[in-house]
């Protein structure tokens, strides 16, 4: 056990607390992984600088401590010690309102995103939010997604979620380079080989039919040995950089970003929203959705009954897991429409709900599904990737050069 993991991790002070009869209920302690998973435990020198400090005098020097090299290289073994757990609403309930710090998800066992958050929006909230946002989309079931988070004391001082990507990508990086040794080892035996198999010209001049076929057998052996040498050589391993290695595959894809308004609407679709778009089929509950909100999450409110159309859309983008927006253009027109919550908002699947809505809304109004979002708005809009339009609840196919390639 390296020095760094004796310091986290004292068997003498888990003995001396397993002794002790007041300690019985408290949390057990975490044990360290006996090597590196997903993060990086040492960093290389040129990360974060090493050593800092001057020389000014002779046999007198200023030192400066380099906390975040000292934070990063005793966060990724803690946050490798770290288990997972299900990214379910009773898991999340069990981190202490308030908490900051850094936390990981993972799809299918894999690091998929790495984030922060700090007091204003804490651990909690946070992840409570992811797990709306993956919710109701194809090709992912949220109670399948996994995370592990840490609390952070001091965290503002410290750019901890930039430190622990760095931790995975140089992970990463060790990963890549022990493949590149791996294949390395395997192109040059396969190389040796091929040096060994070099025809061997025949001896003497080329003078009876005999030899003359041996020679041209000789110059047809010797061609496809050469080809076979260049694209041989051709497939020699590059050396991974750690520049080019990338981040967890959800960081950078858009799954971390809010809704920007309609700027956007007419630019490429996130990665994240091609991956996962929107599921049509799935049951939409907005009800229960905003039960499961942080209690003091801004803007939380009681739906009643009977409300206006614009009142009541406004309140069901607030809470359904997927980005649902009303036009600014009109939307008063909505106030003059008084509807029944309960019933348009009844439970059932995405493309019911939605034609619900859009047959609430006015003659000349669209509902219009996105990969990852939903818009509202009166008369024509310009628009990418979509997957279909409402209108008067019925769907209608999108136009020629709206829909997006296919991956």
């Amino acid at each position: 056990m390296s020095d760094a993991q004796e310091e986290l991790f004292d068997p003498e002070a888990n003995e001396e607390s397993n002794n002790d009869d007041t300690t019985a209920d408290a949390a057990p302690s975490y044990r360290l992984l006996e090597e590196p998973k997903d993060f990086a435990w040492k960093l290389t020198d040129p990360l974060l600088g090493g050593i800092r400090g001057t020389n000014p005098h002779p046999g007198f020097g200023t030192f400066e401590l380099n906390l975040n090299r000292s934070l990063a290289e005793q966060l990724g073994p803690f946050f490798d010690s770290l288990e997972t757990a299900p990214l379910t609403l009773a898991n999340i309930d069990k981190i202490q309102d308030g908490a900051e710090g850094v936390y990981a998800l993972y799809i299918a066992g894999e690091l998929s995103y790495v984030g922060k958050s700090n007091a204003q929006r804490g651990l909690k909230q946070r992840l409570k939010r992811h797990r709306r946002k993956l919710s109701n989309r194809k090709n992912i079931a949220v109670d399948d997604v996994q995370f592990k988070a840490a609390q952070i004391y001091s965290f503002s001082a410290f750019n901890v979620e930039s430190l622990l990507l760095l931790l995975t990508r140089e992970r990463a990086a060790d990963i890549a380079q022990e493949k590149f040794q791996s294949d390395m080892a395997a192109w040059e035996a396969e190389q040796l080989a091929i040096d060994s198999a070099q025809p061997n010209k025949p001896a003497g001049r080329v003078l009876t039919e005999e030899q003359r076929e041996s020679r041209n057998a000789y110059d047809a052996d010797h061609a496809a040995w050469k080809q076979r040498r260049r694209e041989h050589r051709g497939q020699k391993p590059k050396a991974p950089k750690l520049k080019d290695v990338k981040p967890p595959f959800l960081n950078n894809s858009g799954f971390g970003s809010n809704d920007t308004g309609a700027e956007r609407d007419t630019q490429k679709t996130s990665l994240f929203d091609r991956t996962y778009p929107l599921d049509l089929d799935c049951l939409v509950d907005a009800d229960s959705m905003s039960k499961e909100r942080v209690p003091d999450e801004a803007r939380r409110r009681h739906l009643p009954k009977t409300d206006t159309l614009l009142s009541a859309l406004d309140w069901f983008g607030e809470n359904v897991s997927f980005t649902f927006r009303v036009s600014d253009e009109s939307k008063e027109l909505l106030r003059n429409i008084t509807v029944d919550t309960s019933e348009l908002f009844a439970p059932a699947s995405m493309r019911t709900l939605l034609a619900r809505i859009s047959e609430r809304c006015p003659d000349d109004w669209t509902v219009t599904v996105m990969k990852g979002k939903v818009l509202a708005y009166n008369g024509q809009k310009k628009l990418k990737d979509v997957e279909l339009h409402l209108r008067r609840g019925m769907e209608v196919e999108p136009n020629e050069g709206e829909t997006a390639p296919e991956d």
